[in-house]
């Protein structure tokens, strides 16, 4: 069992280090109604940038992940939190050619 615990600390680790990590808190929350071609995505934007992500975004999917996400990251809003996010730089939203805007790996509220 510790093995596997391991293992999976260690693939976690793998797979955070692709990504562009951020510390700050969230700016604001963006979400896209059915009125928009980008019906349910959500874009978040820190107060603090990176040189890779100038903010981050969820797909409109409906899944437990994608709301646990959301109500992690406006709860992080409303408390002024310091959040972690990791976002993806090789899938950016579409949504916008102003910013690069990374799709959200994980999520960390500090």
């Amino acid at each position: 069992m510790k093995s596997l615990g391991l293992a999976l600390m260690l693939l976690s680790g793998d797979v955070l280090a692709l990504g562009d990590a951020n510390e700050s808190t969230v700016r604001y929350i963006e979400v896209f109604s059915s009125a928009s071609s980008r019906d349910g995505e959500v874009v978040v934007k820190l107060d603090a940038e990176t040189e890779s992500c100038h903010q981050y975004w969820i797909k409109s999917e409906e899944s437990v992940g994608q709301k646990n996400s959301v109500a992690s990251i406006l709860a992080s809003l409303h408390a002024k939190s310091t959040v972690r996010i990791v976002g993806d730089t090789d899938s950016l939203w579409s949504g916008s050619s102003a910013f690069k805007t990374c799709e959200i790996i994980s999520l960390r509220v500090l």
